[in-house]
């Protein structure tokens, strides 16, 4: 690991910042199988001096940008929960960044929450600050699952969460789910991705249950308290996801992402397509112009970086030409439109029919992508093996 101070200097000169990210470390309590920097039960003097660290490090990116490296298009608060924040402080981070920031033309703002952790009010007055999209962390609408999860929330609160978010104002909701969760059944899985299509969600993402190093959940599988799904388990549930959600008009844009047309979350799909995109926060993590980086994992390191008028880094990277190309051709084929040679040429300029000739008639020979006169995109077998597949880009 890399630690160290990035100056002005030493920023890349150019790139143009799209997207931009900002981590809320505070969570009601830390669930178990999560691995994402975030600590529960903050004191609200932690989360004041939280907001005023995120307006000091966005004046500072003002500072050290720029203007033609700013054209920020999207903003997505993520964590940890951020509607813990109390609504006079939550209403202070979203006014001190428009102030910071040029966000103008930003079409697209996303604040994560989790059922219970907001009210009418609070989605009235995210929505008068200018948020356009609520993603809430339902992860499961079966009773059983949650309390497998060491989630807070009840299925009918996370329902209630959803409905009351909509009648608040909300157009644009997402829920997370996860499947594969001890327990869990085919049938079970179905009825969640029914639920959700019954509550007329018009995006839903689904992941796999993953088992990170040093959670709860992690040594409760180590120690034989859990059994973890089989890969064929996993597989059978990733087939039921579309073969439920697709028919709904809920259809599969990125591996784990599924949304009626022209709903898909343009904050990732930035991410997917190359674009660069700058993480405020502890453990955010950023991309400019070929170069990425993460702050620590750390609140108080973070806020005394911030304090000091500086940029403290982990991993700091600048890319070889050879690990831009092949990260960007695994990003674009995580997407149903997948890798378009005109994109890849205009971020990268080269062909991609070219430099990944190879890889490129191998994986179609293998059935994992199709290729048309535009590009390559993955096949539904490639979807299901899609990170083994990409590593052919990496060889």
């Amino acid at each position: 690991m890399r630690k160290g101070w990035i100056s002005g200097e030493s920023l890349p000169g150019e790139g143009c910042v799209e997207a931009l990210y900002i981590h809320v470390p505070f969570c009601v309590r830390k669930c178990d199988y999560c691995d994402f920097y975030s600590m529960g039960g903050a004191s609200v003097a932690a989360m004041e001096g939280y907001v005023d660290a995120v307006l000091r490090e966005a004046g500072l990116w003002r500072e050290q940008l720029e203007d033609g490296q700013l054209d920020i298009r999207t903003v997505f608060i993520g964590g940890g929960t951020p509607t813990v924040l109390p609504k006079s402080l939550m209403r202070r981070l979203l006014g001190g960044l428009r102030a910071a920031l040029p966000l103008g033309g930003v079409d697209e703002w996303t604040v994560e929450a989790n059922p219970t952790t907001v009210d009418v009010q609070v989605c009235r007055m995210l929505l008068d600050d200018g948020v356009t999209r609520l993603s809430v962390g339902v992860q499961s609408l079966e009773d059983a699952d949650l309390r497998s999860l060491g989630r807070t929330h009840t299925a009918a609160e996370a329902e209630a969460t959803v409905a009351m978010a909509r009648a608040a104002g909300f157009a644009r909701l997402s829920v997370d789910l996860i499947y594969g969760i001890p327990g869990q059944t085919e049938a079970g899985w179905r009825r969640n991705l029914q639920r959700v299509i019954g509550m007329g969600l018009t995006h839903v993402s689904c992941y796999g249950l993953t088992y990170e190093e040093g959670t709860p959940l992690e040594k409760r599988r180590r120690s034989g308290g859990v059994r973890s799904a089989s890969e064929a388990e996993d597989l059978a549930l990733f087939r039921l996801t579309g073969a439920v959600l697709e028919p709904a008009g809920l259809k599969r844009y990125e591996v784990s992402n599924y949304a009626v047309v022209g709903e898909e979350c343009r904050h990732n799909l930035t991410y997917w397509r190359g674009g660069d995109y700058i993480g405020i926060g502890p453990a955010a993590a950023s991309h400019l112009a070929g170069c990425r980086w993460r702050t620590p994992g750390n609140l108080g390191e973070w806020q005394e970086a911030a304090a000091s008028r500086s940029l403290l880094v982990e991993d700091f990277e600048r890319l070889t030409a050879a690990q831009r190309r092949a990260e960007l051709a695994m990003l674009m084929l995580r997407m149903r439109e997948g890798l378009t040679y005109d994109t890849f040429a205009r971020l990268l300029r080269q062909d991609a029919r070219r430099v990944f000739a190879v890889p490129l008639q191998r994986l179609a020979k293998a059935g994992l992508i199709r290729l048309n006169p535009h590009g390559a995109a993955l096949t539904d077998r490639g979807m299901e093996i899609a990170d083994t597949a990409c590593l052919e880009f990496f060889a």
